[in-house]
């Protein structure tokens, strides 16, 4: 009997690591002031689910765009993403995720460069994008 629950936590442990790691169906991405933080920088194509934490203090969104480069999108006068100027390439996003609070998405990726970014505005106008909250993501065959 021992045995056989340690052979089951063990491959509890397996599934859970692969997955929060980008290597199976999902990718866990921490969301802080100023920075997007995936388990991965890279991730095998299908469908993928994205889980998003808010550990910062103000709210965090998480939004996917398929883009050659996250630090290269088109821009309003803000400071945020230009969301309508994407078309197709916005993927996905997540809700506003409160302090504390976390959040997934889940989305068809083909292989190719993606963009993981919140694109909220502070009530003073700054631009989480434009204050460096953004990273690439690798999407392989």
């Amino acid at each position: 009997m021992r045995r056989l629950a340690f052979v089951l936590a063990s491959l509890a442990i397996a599934v859970f690591g692969l997955t929060s790691c980008g290597g199976g169906n999902g990718l866990d991405v921490t969301l802080v002031e100023w920075s997007v933080q995936p388990a991965s920088g890279s991730v095998a194509s299908g469908e993928l689910t994205f889980s998003a934490q808010n550990n910062g203090s103000v709210n965090h969104e998480l939004v996917i765009i398929r883009t050659d480069s996250a630090a290269d999108l088109p821009t309003t006068e803000d400071g945020r993403v230009d969301e309508a100027a994407l078309g197709d390439d916005l993927i996905a996003r997540t809700s506003a995720l409160p302090s504390g609070e976390s959040g997934s998405v889940s989305a068809q990726l083909e292989p190719g460069n993606y963009a993981l970014i919140c694109n909220l505005v502070e009530p003073d106008g700054s631009a989480h994008y434009d204050n460096g909250m953004f990273t690439d993501l690798t999407v392989e065959g």
